[in-house]
Parts: C-alpha cells; sequence; structure tokens
C-alpha cells in the first residue's frame, strides 16, 4: 500500500515524464535553423553528380545531384532544366536529388542536365551560377553551345527551336514547343550547351504561365537577328537580345457608343488608336427614325481616355431620339497603334440622347506655360484646343530674342484637327530670353463654337548648355576602325531610366552626343536593317528576324562643363 508522501512523489514523477515528453515532441515540430551564432549566408553546393560531367555510353536509370546541405526541395525542382526534354520524375533521398526519366533516352544523343541558379537552402541562399552536366547515350558528345546576354529580361526564357529538318517557313511556336529553353537568371546571361550540329532559330519569350509556347498578345516576345548554324568550325555563338514587344495582330473593336452633348458622340474602343488614322468621312451619324445620313465634321482622340474617339456632328441630335455611328473603314482604315486595321464597315449599337447633357467651354492652351524654364534650343511649342477647329488663320507669329526687334524666322503645322506645333527654323541660344507672340483669329471649333479673336504670348528662357557634358568617339567593328557600311546607332541610355537617346555613327565611324546633364549612362548600339531610324524587334508569324542588338554596357560618366571624347566602342558582326 502507498503512503500518501510516496504517493505524491510518484504522482509529480508523472508530470515531469509527461512536461518532458512534451518538450521533445514541441522541439521536433519545427525544423529551424540552430539559433546562435553567425547568420547563414553561404550559397549551396553542389558536391556529387551521376553520370559524371562529359560521360558517353551512359545507360543508366538514375540521374541525381548532392548538395553539402538541405534544400528547399520545390525550388530546385522549378529550375531543372533538361535538353532535349524528356519527361522526369523527381525523388529525394537526404540532401540528394533524383532524377529518373518515365521513359527510355534517345540512342546517341547527347543531353544536358541545368539546376539555373534560381534553386535555395531552406534560409533562402542561392547559387550565383547554373551548375550542368553534359552525358551521351552514345560514344560521341554534342559539343555546340549558344548563349548570349539580355536587357531587362529576368525570368524570361531562350526559346531555341532546332529548323534543320523542317520548312522554317511553317514554324509557328505558338503551336510549337521549342526543342531547348533556357531561364534567364539575374546576370541577364543564358546558355545552351550540347548541341548538335544544326541550323537554330532564337526567341525572347516571357512565358508567363510557363507552357513552353508563344501565347501571342499577352506575352511580350522578340526575334534573334538570324538563325544559327553550328557546325564542327562554328561551336559557339554569343547572341544579344535587348527588346521584347506584345505583339498586336487584332483588329479594334467598337464596345459602345454614347451622346455626349447635342453634336459630340463618344465612341468607345476596346484598345488605344492611332490618332493619325482618323478622317471624318470614315463616320456617319445615322438617325434611326428617319434613316438621316448627318455628316461627322471632325473626329479626334479624347485626352481623357485615347480608347475613345470623340466625333463631332454637322447637326445637333434630337431630344429623346435614337442614333447610330456607321464606320466605313475602306477609304480611310482606322488603325490601333500596332497598325491593325478595323473591320471594313461596322454599324453600332442605337444610343439615345438626352438633351440634359453639357457641353464645356470652347478654349485652348499651349504645351510650355508662360516663364519656362529649361527649354529645349529646338522647341515644338503646341497650341491645343479643347475642340476640332475650322478655318484657322494664323496671324505672323513674331518670335524674338531677348525684346530684340529683329523677329526670328518661325514655321507652324497641324498636327491634326485640335493642335497647332509651331517651331523655330534655326536653334535657339543657350541660357537666353525669347518671347514668342502667335495671334489666332477665325477659330471655330467643329460644333459652331467661336473663339475671341487672341494674340498668346509666352515668355520662356533656354536651357543652359555650359551646364551641360559631351560625349564623342568612334564605333570599331571586329576590331577596324574607319569607314562603316550600314546605318549603325549609337544607343545611350542614363542608369536611373530618365534618358534614352539614339545618336547615328557617320560613314567614318563617328558618333557624338553634344548636350548631355550630369550622370551616369551605358551605351549599346544596334544596327538600322531597314533604315527607319529606330530599333524594330521582328514578326514571329511570319518570320521577319530583329535588327542586331550589340549589348556593349559601357558605361561611361558626364561631368558638367566636360568634354569626353576617343571613347572606342567595340562590336563583333
Amino acid at each position: 500500500m502507498i503512503n500518501i508522501t510516496n504517493k505524491n512523489i510518484f504522482i509529480k514523477f508523472i508530470i515531469l515524464i509527461f512536461i518532458g515528453i512534451l518538450l521533445i515532441l514541441n522541439s521536433c515540430a519545427v525544423i529551424k535553423a540552430p539559433s546562435g551564432g553567425p547568420d547563414d549566408t553561404t550559397p549551396p553546393e553542389i558536391v556529387e553528380v551521376y553520370p559524371e560531367n562529359n560521360s558517353i555510353n551512359y545507360n543508366g536509370e538514375t540521374i541525381y545531384f548532392k548538395f553539402n546541405e538541405y534544400l528547399d526541395k520545390s525550388s530546385v525542382v522549378e529550375n531543372v532544366r533538361i535538353s532535349p526534354k524528356f519527361t522526369p520524375d523527381f525523388s529525394w533521398t537526404g540532401k540528394k536529388l533524383k532524377i529518373k526519366p518515365k521513359s527510355d533516352l534517345m540512342p546517341n544523343t547527347t543531353y544536358s542536365i541545368t539546376l539555373e541558379p534560381g534553386y535555395k537552402d531552406i534560409v533562402g541562399n542561392k547559387p550565383d551560377n547554373s551548375y550542368s552536366i553534359i552525358f551521351s547515350t552514345g560514344n560521341y558528345l554534342d559539343s555546340g553551345f549558344i548563349g548570349g546576354t539580355t536587357k531587362n529580361a529576368m525570368g524570361y526564357s531562350v526559346f531555341l527551336y532546332n529548323i534543320s529538318n523542317i520548312n522554317p517557313d511553317t514554324l509557328n511556336i505558338k503551336h510549337t514547343k521549342p526543342n531547348y529553353i533556357a531561364k534567364i537568371g539575374e546576370s541577364g546571361e543564358y546558355s545552351v550547351l550540347a548541341l548538335p550540329d544544326a541550323t537554330y532559330r532564337l526567341f525572347l519569350v516571357n512565358d508567363q504561365n510557363l507552357d513552353e509556347l508563344y501565347n501571342e498578345g499577352i506575352e511580350e516576345i522578340s526575334a534573334y537577328s538570324k538563325d544559327i548554324i553550328l557546325n564542327q568550325r562554328i561551336k559557339q555563338n554569343n547572341t544579344s537580345f535587348y527588346e521584347t514587344k506584345i505583339v498586336d495582330k487584332n483588329p479594334p473593336e467598337l464596345l459602345e457608343s454614347i451622346s455626349l452633348a447635342e453634336q459630340i458622340i463618344q465612341l468607345s474602343m476596346n484598345e488605344e488608336i492611332d490618332t493619325f488614322s482618323l478622317n471624318s468621312t470614315a463616320f456617319i451619324l445615322l438617325d434611326s427614325l428617319t434613316n438621316e445620313k448627318i455628316k461627322i465634321n471632325a473626329a479626334i482622340i479624347s485626352q481623357k481616355d485615347n480608347k475613345n474617339i470623340l466625333l463631332y456632328s454637322d447637326k445637333k441630335m434630337i431630344n429623346n431620339n435614337y442614333y447610330r455611328i456607321i464606320i466605313d473603314n475602306l477609304l480611310f482604315p482606322i488603325k490601333d497603334i500596332s497598325g491593325n486595321k478595323i473591320n471594313s464597315k461596322i454599324t453600332s449599337e442605337p444610343f439615345q440622347y438626352v438633351a440634359s447633357d453639357t457641353i464645356t467651354a470652347f478654349n485652348l492652351m499651349s504645351s510650355i506655360s508662360d516663364n519656362s524654364t529649361n527649354i529645349s534650343l529646338s522647341p515644338k511649342i503646341n497650341i491645343i484646343f479643347s475642340f476640332p477647329i475650322s478655318n484657322p488663320e494664323v496671324g505672323e507669329i513674331i518670335l524674338n530674342f531677348n525684346d530684340s526687334k529683329k523677329n526670328l524666322p518661325t514655321k507652324y503645322e497641324f498636327i491634326n484637327s485640335n493642335t497647332i506645333s509651331i517651331s523655330p527654323v534655326n536653334r535657339l541660344n543657350s541660357n537666353s530670353n525669347y518671347k514668342i507672340s502667335i495671334p489666332i483669329k477665325g477659330i471655330v471649333s467643329a460644333i459652331g463654337q467661336r473663339l475671341p479673336d487672341t494674340t498668346l504670348i509666352l515668355n520662356f528662357l533656354t536651357e543652359d548648355l555650359r551646364l551641360n557634358g559631351s560625349l564623342s568617339g568612334n564605333l570599331r567593328i571586329n576590331g577596324a576602325t574607319g569607314t562603316v557600311a550600314g546605318n549603325y546607332y549609337i544607343v545611350l541610355t542614363k542608369t536611373d531610366g530618365k534618358f534614352d537617346e539614339l545618336s547615328m555613327v557617320d560613314s567614318t565611324a563617328k558618333w557624338e552626343y553634344l548636350s548631355l546633364t550630369e550622370g551616369e549612362y551605358v551605351i549599346n548600339v544596334f544596327k538600322d536593317e531597314n533604315n527607319n531610324g529606330k530599333y524594330d524587334s521582328g514578326s514571329i508569324y511570319p518570320f521577319i528576324p530583329a535588327e542586331k542588338y550589340f549589348l556593349v554596357n559601357k558605361k561611361v560618366n558626364v561631368v558638367q562643363r566636360w568634354k569626353v571624347e576617343d571613347i572606342i566602342i567595340d562590336i563583333t558582326e
């Protein structure tokens, strides 16, 4: 029989055992790095692989990578790249990742398995570079290599297509997966190893849904400047991609028509419309009751939303009556900003005019305000009217320097139906005061409103070039200086992202930037194959290669009042 004292001791003993068990279970429930000591900032390492790199005659069933520490397993699997592709089964044994093909590997084929640098250990450390093993199921290793650099494309993928045994004109990457894929890491570089001798076509794709296909109108893309031929003589190629874009081949669509006032109709489109494609004769206002066709006097893009078109009718609409808009696209095709034409003839759904609508005052504004400073030496001063205008008369424009009596020559043009652009014929002086007087009279809006005759007077101070620096130099192609055949442009980008300018290389390989604000700049080069003065990233289907872009990434510093000359930019064709 247990006495009271012994019983209490026994109960305390049982409680202590129970608490100990709870502590042990709690400590086992959460896996975490041990406390104390310095933080782990060392990236994981691969300490063993199978098969060994550059092995031949491989006939095993499993490939593995062994690491020096425990990893975030899902991040490793997500960053495995297999070329040419096979369907793998992934499994783990401690720190070892095993990769087992679900079907037999192809005979006499060189494979590369790469771990891209996106994987991490359990505290988040990532490796700096990718790691690859190459092996062959035959007695020969393919050694072709394609790699290069990209600009602002981290997370994108380079798709490689072997086009040696197909008609390349039939390749449609919206439906055909690539033979090889390389993911772009933080460095912007990529590489594909162990390629057989063949001809390859390359695309840089922002493969957002990771389906290894190009989704037109959603994903950004660029084609490389040429197909690449790998053979016994050419085993590697340095390729550079610059600009990707979303390719839009869908025609714009009319979503809705509404009345804003008795002579103003708004057309809401599904995408941005090219303002220069608008012509008032392409539109007709149809009275649904009488079938009367009412002329449209003007059509402009809304300043509030460039997906909206504003139409100004020749006749007032009748209260509570219903109307339709007819768009006849045959003679004057309306286009979106990608150049796609709207369908040939469209009739809108009926809309009702309600007389409670109001209309804003007819006025004008200028692209620069009075007493503006730091104005360009070749300014374009835009006079913007709140409505399309008709019968405009611009009187003698007076532009003078520091109130001198000598007038400087100017020119003007109508950019569209509500904007006049005025500019000096010659370059203005630096850090100088100017006054421009613009008499405007006889201005009537497209719906009959008259603007009082007025003279717009603007005073402004031009930018001070004395505070700016300059850059100049030569382009050297394949190590040779002198004459340049073809149109090359120096692309200068300020590292703060606020500047991106082009300077054409002249026939003697010289280039220059005369006026630059202080800061750090990056220099790159592209070749303007079609002579349109801008970089073109090509077409996907039908295939048109991108223009050649050379990612030189040469950094230069511009200092106030300082000329930096004789900068040599080297490129290899």
